[in-house]
């Protein structure tokens, strides 16, 4: 299936496995089986405020008239006014941002659209936001991925993020594994459509003044690393969800003692 209208609660409540799930399973079995599998598993809601931040920033860019509808400026917070935040966020079905908050992320899109590829892949040129594709995969198992914008064959993907260099964004797609993200999405779109996308390219957009931006096209080999990873967690998963039941706890790290040793920067 290819849905452009998709909530975003049905789309998190959908079965189908996504990339984060992998990199739970990236972690270890046991993780995977702990937040996915355990029947006795509590949810436990991810709410950090990097996390808030960057969904807003998200909702404004590519959804700015559900971004209208549901986010709310309320007021400054400090140690002094948790009680004035508290009782204002009670008074509305909004989600309330600072008025700092509301200042970046508006000096966010700002600086989105003033940068020539930026503006191009999240704007000016013609496609579609938040697209959600979920379809079976040759591992077995049932895809899903929901891309930020698709545009003439492209997949978009929109990071807030510290530093936008390029050497610094190079750290944070190893770090945070987005080219697994890359290929899985590749992947899910290529298994539903029955055609390649023409690539992926990351909208870095940093989250303090300036708030610069720069655009990355992930190159083929950054996209063949990535998709071995892809095809080797899925066949992992794939033999776990066979050999393993629901109810028993996955394995985790070595049973056995492990020799420690220093990483290799430390030691220099």
């Amino acid at each position: 299936m290819q849905i452009d209208d998709m909530k975003p609660s049905d789309y998190f409540a959908h079965p189908a496995i996504s990339r984060s799930q992998l990199v739970d399973l990236q972690r270890s079995p046991l993780h995977y089986w702990s937040k996915h599998v355990d029947p006795n598993r509590i949810a436990v809601p991810l709410d950090t405020p990097a996390l808030r931040f960057g969904t807003a920033v998200h909702t404004a860019v590519l959804e700015p008239e559900r971004f209208a509808a549901e986010y709310s400026v309320g007021p400054q917070v400090s140690s002094k006014a948790s009680k004035t935040w508290r009782d204002a966020a009670a008074a509305t079905d909004c989600i309330l941002l600072t008025p700092d908050e509301d200042h970046a992320i508006k000096s966010i899109c700002a600086s989105l659209k003033q940068r020539e590829a930026a503006n191009k892949a999240l704007f000016a040129a013609p496609g579609k936001n938040e697209v959600t594709f979920i379809g079976p995969d040759k591992s077995g198992l049932e895809l899903k991925c929901r891309a930020d914008r698709i545009t003439e064959g492209w997949v978009i993907d929109l990071k807030t993020t510290q530093d936008a260099s390029t050497n610094a964004f190079a750290k944070s797609c190893a770090n945070f594994g987005y080219h697994i993200q890359a290929a899985f999405y590749m992947r899910v779109i290529r298994n539903t459509t029955g055609h390649d996308p023409l690539g992926f390219a990351f909208v870095a957009v940093e989250k303090e003044p300036p708030y610069a931006v720069q655009v990355f096209k992930a190159s083929k080999e950054m996209l063949d690393f990535g998709a071995k990873q892809v095809d080797a967690l899925l066949e992992q998963l794939a033999e776990l969800s066979v050999n393993y039941k629901p109810s028993t706890p996955w394995p985790s790290y070595s049973t056995a003692a492990v020799e420690l040793d220093l990483p290799a920067w430390a030691m220099r």
